[in-house]
Parts: C-alpha cells; sequence; structure tokens
C-alpha cells in the first residue's frame, strides 16, 4: 500500500514537472477543455436518465396517449421504434374493441380486415365474419343461402352442418322434384273485350320460384328440369253510372299446370270476379271507360293463392315460409293466402317452422322475424311445436315473449301453462305482457283467476298430476 502510494506520488511529480513546462494560458484551455467533456458526458447521462424515466411512465400507463407524448418528445429516442410498434398494437387493439361493442359488426369486421388484412385479431375477425355469415344462412333457410356460404367458404367449420340443412329442404319436395334446378314458363293468357292487357304471371312464378333456389329459363323446355303452364281468361265487366259505361269489375279464371319429364304431373285452377260496385267514385273515371283499364290485377289475388298451393305442394312449405319472413308487407299482399296454404299443407309446415325457432339465435340481432314464426305456429295449432315455443318464451326479449304466449294461448297445451304463469308472475298488473299471458291462461285452462298468481298457482299445484297421468 506504501509502495502504491509513493508510486502515484511519484507520477504526480512527473505530470506536474511536465506541465509546469507549458505556459499558463494553455494549461488553462486544456482544464476548460476537460471540464466541458465532463459536462456533456454528464449531460448526456442525465438526458438518458431522464428518457429511461419516461419510457418507464409510458409503459407503466401503457396507452395510446402515453406512447405518444413520449414519441412526441423523443421522435428519435433509444425507444422510439418500440413505442410506435406498441403505438400500432394498441390502435389495432382499440378498432377491434370498438367493433365487438359497436352495431353493426359485419361493417366494423370488414373495415378491421381492409386496414389490418394480416393484424393481430384477422384470423378471429375471419371466423366471426363466418360465424354471422352462417347464422344469416340459417336465418334464410333457403338452398340458395346455404350453397352461398358453401361457395364463399369451401372449407368452413360449418359446411358439415350446411349440407345437412340443404338435404333436409331437399327432403321436403316430392321425389320427382328433389333435384329440380330449372323450371320453364309458359303463359298464354287472353282478356275477352279488353285489349293490351298483360298481367305479371311470369315474374310472380319467377320471383317466388327464387326462394326455392330455381331458376326460370327463358329459352325452351329443353334447358329446364320441369314446366309451368299459366292458361288465363279474363273480362272486364262493365255497367252503367249516369248515361256512360264505366268498367268497374272484372274476372279472372284461368288454371295452373305443372309438368317434369313430359307429363302432366298436377293441375289446379283458380278464379275471382267481382261486378261492377252500386256506386263508384274516383279522380280518374275518364280510364275506366276503356275496358283494358278494368282491375284486372285487383282479381291476381286468386292465381296467387293457387301458385302458392300448386309449387307448395311438389317443393315444400320451406320455400313459402321464406317467401312470408322476407318479403316486404309492402311488397306482398298475400301473406294471409302463404298462411292459409301452410295451414293445408299440415305437419311438414310445422316442421320447417319449428326448424327455424330452433336454429334462432336468442343471444344476437339476426334477420329473421321471429315473430312471423311464432305467429305462423300460433295459427297453426299444432302441439309439437309447444316446447319450441316455450323455449322462445323464456329465452326472448319482451316482444317475443308476447308472440310465444299468443301462440301457446292459441294452441291451448297444458304444457305451456307453468311457464306462461311465471311470465305473470314477473309481469307488472295490467301491462300488455301481463294481460296476454292473463288471457293465454284462461284460454289453455278456462280458469279466470285475473291477475291473482296466488290462485293461478294453487289451481295449477292441484291439476297438474292429473294432468300429467292424462296425457
Amino acid at each position: 500500500m506504501r509502495n502504491e502510494r509513493s508510486f502515484l506520488k511519484l507520477i504526480w511529480e512527473k505530470v506536474s514537472d511536465e506541465l509546469s513546462l507549458i505556459p499558463k494560458y494553455l494549461r488553462i484551455i486544456f482544464s476548460l477543455f476537460i471540464v466541458l467533456i465532463v459536462l456533456i458526458i454528464a449531460s448526456e447521462l442525465w438526458r438518458v436518465v431522464i428518457e429511461n424515466n419516461d419510457w418507464e411512465n409510458a409503459q407503466y400507463e401503457n396507452n395510446i396517449i402515453a406512447y405518444n407524448n413520449y414519441l412526441d418528445k423523443y421522435p428519435n429516442g433509444r425507444f422510439a421504434h418500440e413505442a410506435r410498434i406498441i403505438k400500432e398494437e394498441k390502435v389495432e387493439e382499440n378498432i377491434y374493441n370498438q367493433i365487438q361493442s359497436s352495431g353493426n359488426i359485419v361493417i366494423g369486421c370488414e373495415r378491421y380486415l381492409k386496414m389490418y388484412p394480416n393484424g393481430k385479431f384477422a384470423h378471429k375477425v375471419k371466423s366471426q365474419i363466418e360465424e354471422i355469415d352462417y347464422k344469416r344462412a340459417v336465418d334464410h333457410h333457403t338452398i340458395f343461402a346455404y350453397e352461398y356460404f358453401l361457395i364463399k367458404y369451401p372449407n368452413s367449420i360449418f359446411s358439415e352442418k350446411v349440407r345437412l340443412k340443404i338435404d333436409n329442404i331437399f327432403s321436403e319436395r316430392h321425389p320427382k322434384f328433389r333435384n329440380v334446378r330449372k323450371a320453364h314458363v309458359i303463359v298464354k293468357q287472353f282478356y275477352a273485350n279488353a285489349s293490351n292487357v298483360s298481367l305479371p304471371f311470369r315474374e310472380a312464378i319467377k320471383h317466388l320460384l327464387k326462394y326455392a333456389s330455381i331458376e326460370v329459363v327463358e329459352s325452351n323446355a329443353k334447358n329446364s328440369d320441369f314446366t309451368i303452364k299459366v292458361q288465363a281468361r279474363g273480362e272486364a265487366k262493365g255497367a252503367y253510372y249516369g248515361n256512360s259505361i264505366l268498367y268497374t269489375g272484372a274476372s279472372l279464371t284461368g288454371r295452373i299446370i305443372i309438368e317434369i319429364q313430359g307429363s302432366k304431373f298436377s293441375q289446379i285452377s283458380f278464379h275471382s270476379e267481382r261486378e261492377p260496385p252500386s256506386l263508384f267514385t274516383t279522380s280518374n273515371i275518364d280510364r275506366y271507360h276503356n275496358p283494358s283499364n278494368a282491375p284486372f290485377i285487383n282479381r291476381f289475388y286468386s292465381f296467387e293463392h293457387k301458385l302458392f298451393e300448386i309449387l307448395g305442394s311438389v317443393l315444400g312449405p320451406n320455400f313459402l315460409i321464406s317467401a312470408r319472413l322476407y318479403e316486404s308487407r309492402s311488397q306482398v299482399s298475400t301473406w294471409g293466402l302463404i298462411m292459409d296454404v301452410l295451414k293445408k299443407i299440415g305437419k311438414p309446415s310445422v316442421y320447417s317452422l319449428i326448424t327455424r325457432l330452433k336454429d334462432y339465435d336468442y343471444g344476437s340481432s339476426g334477420i329473421l322475424d321471429i315473430l312471423e314464426v311464432l305467429e305462423a305456429l300460433g295459427k297453426m295449432e299444432d302441439t309439437c311445436a309447444v316446447v319450441s315455443i316455450i323455449k322462445a318464451l323464456e329465452k326472448g326479449d319482451s316482444y317475443t315473449k308476447m308472440a310465444a304466449i299468443k301462440a301457446l294461448g292459441e294452441i291451448g297445451d297444458l304444457r305451456a301453462i307453468e311457464s306462461i304463469i311465471d311470465v305473470l308472475n314477473h309481469s307488472s298488473r295490467e301491462t300488455a305482457l301481463g294481460t296476454a299471458a292473463k288471457s293465454a291462461l284462461e284460454k289453455i285452462t278456462h280458469k279466470d283467476f285475473g291477475y291473482d298468481i296466488l290462485k293461478w298457482k294453487k289451481w295449477w299445484d292441484q291439476n297438474k298430476d292429473n294432468i300429467d297421468k292424462n296425457r
């Protein structure tokens, strides 16, 4: 230790001797230079310490604002590249989270994929869109919807389910029509005392067949799987109003023929007639002087009704249900006509409606009008639908509950009583839902306990065992 001190002392004396030989002003300059170097190093070290502290704060806060603040302060900082990467990840994550809570998740998902085709959530978003498209196909429940899904997603996890649903729809058809895809339509229409009249028979057939995924070919029967022939005859009916004859009535009669493999398969007739009314007022009375302007179109519903009936008998009820559910009420005036045909078809219609009810996703805002399905099942009055309707009653929103209760009341099956009592128990007195539940209970049980939940429960406890034994 003593030797080391002696050595250092010797060096210092040597340096001092050497420095003493340097002029004083140079020694001052050298000293200032050393001080400057020390200050620069200290300043840089301090800057690093401050930046490290700011970066740690940004990581601690871990949000877009914090990383933006860091980048604003250190655009070329030691952690700038990492900050930009994390910030972009945060932006992407925010966009993804906004999509999940947005009203239109499909548009949001498509926007995300456009911005981040290979993003962190891209696979999840693609799967989400695929599932939404599957639910849409299920809501539509048509061959076209399912086949379009398979084209878009050939390797989907839902492919097997979709193919099974297609097979089930085809199985509803008459065996001869199970694989038909193209139809040839021949229309012959004649109007006894009117010219330039042409009712939209072909258009109505084409429009309806799209729900069965059947294309109407315009060329000839050789390109088609079966033929639909319409033979129609109309007559304008006039009456004197003052000194003038006005054609304010009309008749339409005819038949629809279905041929397959060159032979007639089925035929149905239609007829509708209205005599001129005794009183008639209109702002455009002059047009009714011409028999061609007689109200033939008002008689067209008779053709539509029979068209639904004959096509429903060979193609099954599913496409009629689709037409009922997805056509705008402003475009279709034949809701009641379709319902009549579904009731005439019977059990197959009920099973097809139940399928739609079973597939309905109560946790989403799908495009299927479940209220229409429930209304139709209620009008069918078939007890095999009760279990599925009770599920809708238990899982649906207030509107669905209302429709389900009404349907159960129309069917009149005693299995619904307990579920309806539960709705009455949880509904405010004399609300729309409570009133519907009370009415349904009275209709099913032929008892009148009003809104007295205790009496309804007591009656049910006393009678449910006997009902189960006699069922």
